[in-house]
């Protein structure tokens, strides 16, 4: 891969608990990056040059600030 590339990926979120319409939080691994993600699908881009690869974790609730693995 040499350019940039997206993709939307399906998160069976019925099946971890989540209800549709509920925001949940992902973490990515590897970037150190938080997201706020809602429904089943939901799009993610790779790049080569500074995001070739995600590893997700999906949360079933929103953490709050006052939560202390918050700013991790």
């Amino acid at each position: 891969m040499t350019k940039k590339d997206g993709q939307w990926v399906k998160i069976p979120i019925s099946e971890i608990g989540i209800e549709q319409g509920q925001p949940y939080l992902v973490d990515d691994l590897l970037n150190n990056e938080k997201y706020v993600w809602q429904g089943e699908w939901n799009y993610v881009e790779l790049n080569p040059q500074t995001k070739p690869t995600h590893i997700f974790l999906v949360n079933k609730r929103l953490r709050k600030e006052n939560d202390s693995d918050y700013h991790k």
